[in-house]
């Protein structure tokens, strides 16, 4: 479906252990001392980030967020 990228290690380290697997990681483009962690988007990885944030997931459209 596409990559969603993660910028804080806690939640990426929360989704690993969900048993989301992490694709790859990078440097912050704005901040190159922080990683980045790319995992693959899915409607389930997005419920889980809602779930692990006490947010409720509204199914916002996947694919690319600035259009």
């Amino acid at each position: 479906m596409g990559i969603k990228m993660i910028y804080k290690k806690t939640l990426a380290m929360d989704l690993i252990k969900a048993g989301f697997d992490l694709e790859y990681t990078t440097r912050n483009r704005k901040n190159r001392k922080y990683q980045c962690y790319a995992f693959e988007d899915s409607v389930e990885l997005r419920k889980s980030i809602a779930r692990i944030n006490n947010q409720r997931y509204k199914g916002y459209p996947i694919g690319n967020e600035t259009e």
